[in-house]
């Protein structure tokens, strides 16, 4: 009998998949597994086209408004460059911000200098850049970096800054991102949830370009969770089928990442399913009932007198079993001593 699993940690690997599917993570490429939002993505696409100042992207967490983000910056990317798109989340920081912005911007020799600018600040003539390093290295002032962009910048080449969970971000790079609103050739997508997005962007001036997120119908979310499940190397829905995911997509309120915590949720407990803990016992019973038991001696009814060294023994013959071979047990002898004597395939052995 196949010895099965009674413990699992690696719970994907019971349906071959790679990893787990179901991960709240923005996966590579991203073009296999963004889906629907067809309307949303051509509003982003004509934001682009008419560089406009800013974008909100707003809706619930979970709705897949990060997942857009990074479509729209994977798709920019295609461009070789012709936009630079920079990527903000909770985890920026505000002076490695500042450099990524400027860096691709400065001349080969000013790049040199941002090596060791303590020591060449004074070689550096432009102004505007010579109050951005000593604002981010010698902290000596507020740096102007509209005005930096605003003469390096062109219509050949410009920035797009995409901030994830604005409500997350802290308040200096919010500032930041306020005052380059509305700087020629810089444009910015904003993301958050639609309680706050309105609230903290209000100080932003320039008119918003809005995309509003609704969660993904009941056909759209099938297709993400087939997409992610093949992509893993899975088959269709499997673990799951049809009824148990429209069961699920019912209480999740149209949000993906719902779904893909109760899919998870769901898969896990199929893995669990499948473990036999009685499977050692059952297979002990078996064992117990097709072992063979040594049947009992079968006494015989005659009793003789046998002769050794001239010591008379009265003795019992008992049939051993299967094997037809006799045992000649001692019961008594004249002198009441406990002496054995077997008998086996009628070769006697005295043992004292």
């Amino acid at each position: 009998m196949e010895k099965k699993k009674q413990f699992v940690i690696d719970w994907y690997k019971e349906f071959n998949f790679r990893d787990d599917p179901f991960k709240p993570e923005i996966l590579d490429p991203i073009e296999d597994y963004v889906v629907n939002y067809e309307n949303e993505r051509r509003k982003l696409n004509y934001f682009i086209i008419e560089k406009l100042p800013i974008c909100l992207i707003e809706g619930p967490n979970g709705c897949g408004k990060t997942t857009l983000l990074h479509w729209l910056a994977y798709e920019i990317s295609k461009d070789k460059g012709r936009i630079i798109t920079i990527l903000i989340n909770e985890n920026t920081n505000y002076d490695k911000l500042i450099l990524q912005i400027i860096t691709p911007h400065l001349s080969f020799k000013e790049k040199l200098l941002l090596k060791t600018p303590s020591k060449f600040l004074k070689f550096i003539k432009d102004r505007e850049l010579s109050n951005i390093y000593e604002s981010v290295f010698l902290k000596k002032n507020k740096p102007d970096i509209s005005s930096f962009l605003e003469s390096r910048l062109n219509y050949t080449k410009s920035i797009c800054l995409l901030v994830d969970n604005i409500e997350k971000i802290k308040t200096d790079i919010k500032e930041l991102i306020a005052e380059l609103v509305g700087t020629s050739n810089v444009q910015i997508v904003v993301t958050g949830e639609t309680d706050h997005i309105e609230k903290i962007t209000g100080s932003m001036k320039g008119k918003n370009y809005k995309i509003s997120l609704k969660g993904l119908d009941y056909e759209s979310m099938k297709d993400l969770i087939t997409k992610r499940i093949e992509g893993f190397g899975g088959s269709h829905l499997e673990p799951l089928n049809d009824d148990t995911l429209k069961k699920i997509y019912e209480k999740s309120e149209r949000n993906p990442l719902v779904v893909l915590e109760k899919c998870r949720d769901k898969s896990v407990n199929i893995a669990l399913e499948n473990i036999e803990f009685k499977v050692m016992e059952q297979a002990n019973v078996i064992k117990k009932e097709t072992k063979q038991e040594t049947p009992k001696p079968e006494e015989l009814s005659n009793i003789n007198e046998i002769k050794l060294k001239n010591e008379p023994y009265k003795i019992k013959a008992f049939k051993q079993g299967v094997t037809k071979e006799y045992k000649i047990e001692t019961v008594e002898n004249k002198d009441s001593k406990p002496v054995r004597v077997f008998h086996h395939k009628r070769n006697a052995n005295k043992i004292k």
